[in-house]
């Protein structure tokens, strides 16, 4: 009985990590930029270290993001130098986390967006500029209210699931990876879509809560250091469960909103999700809808649907 359980083991959750690391390869960005012009990627180069190990404050960001822009005007073919644009674009943009300071957030996310569309138009393959292009819409999506974005869904979908079955990683910070981060963001997505056969006839996308649990799953487990993975596992986790106390679902979601603060945050992001971690456990109600931004009610799906 303990081979068979031990074999069992093996089958659903040792060997999937295996094929993972076996059919992934590490992403190489092409630095040769910053040796030919390192007057003008200084700016870039010197909070590079503060940018992956910590926290960097606007101006540092807006500085980076100069950086950037300067040398792709002197390497305009450099596509590396657009997805690394758009990522800055999104970590400065999500620096502005209160409700009234999402009107100076909404330009930057469409200055990344454009750049992560001409990244593409240099480069339609480019996996990086695919998940920030992604990211960057759905972000926009989520401050401007999900259901008055519901056009934007399934391009979304189709460019994480293109990430999703590349042969790439990429690590951004030593608790948030490429391939991970893909996953946290489908499993935010299968969780806030309603799972409506009228969605799926007019956008081409629908929400399913079983994808979403078991994408958040996978993320925690390529990411298992990142607080915000254990938040959104956990969150979705409720949400399956329906407020049944019964339900184990109900169980282990609260665990793992319990464990959040077992990693180490490393930027505003992650500390958002450490911060909202109480919200959830007070009122689990909140979980279906959480984003960490404005909250989708089931108000505004019945005025929709």
């Amino acid at each position: 009985m303990l081979l068979r359980t031990l074999a069992i083991f093996v089958c659903v959750f040792i060997s999937p990590l295996i094929a993972y690391a076996e059919t992934r390869t590490n992403y190489t960005v092409d630095r040769s930029v910053f040796e030919r012009h390192p007057e003008l990627a200084a700016d870039y180069v010197r909070w590079q270290e503060g940018f992956e190990l910590g926290v960097l404050n606007r101006e540092q960001h807006r500085m980076r993001l100069g950086a950037l822009e300067k040398l792709l005007s002197r390497e305009p073919d450099w596509v590396d130098g657009y997805w690394l644009s758009s990522a800055e674009s999104f970590v400065l943009a999500s620096s502005y986390d209160k409700p009234k300071d999402y009107p100076k957030a909404l330009p930057i996310l469409e200055d990344g967006i454009q750049l992560g569309e001409r990244c593409l138009q240099k480069d339609k393959s480019q996996v990086l500029c695919k998940f920030f292009l992604a990211s960057l819409m759905a972000k926009k999506a989520s401050l401007e209210g999900i259901f008055s974005s519901l056009r934007l869904g399934y391009r979304i979908h189709k460019l994480w699931m293109d990430v999703l079955d590349s042969p790439y990683d990429f690590w951004f910070r030593p608790n948030v990876s490429l391939q991970g981060s893909v996953r946290y963001g489908l499993g935010i997505f299968y969780r806030l879509v309603p799972n409506r056969w009228l969605l799926e006839t007019m956008f081409r996308i629908r929400g399913n809560l079983d994808k979403s649990v078991a994408m958040h799953r996978e993320a925690l487990t390529i990411n298992p250091d990142d607080p915000c993975a254990r938040l959104m596992l956990g969150t979705a986790l409720l949400c399956r469960c329906r407020g049944d106390q019964k339900h184990s679902d109900c169980s282990e979601g609260v665990s793992y909103l319990e464990s959040v603060f077992q990693g180490r945050a490393f930027d505003s992001n992650q500390r958002l999700c450490q911060n909202d971690v109480n919200r959830i456990l007070k009122d689990r109600e909140l979980a279906c809808g959480y984003t960490q931004a404005l909250q989708v009610t089931e108000e505004q799906e019945k005025a929709v649907f």
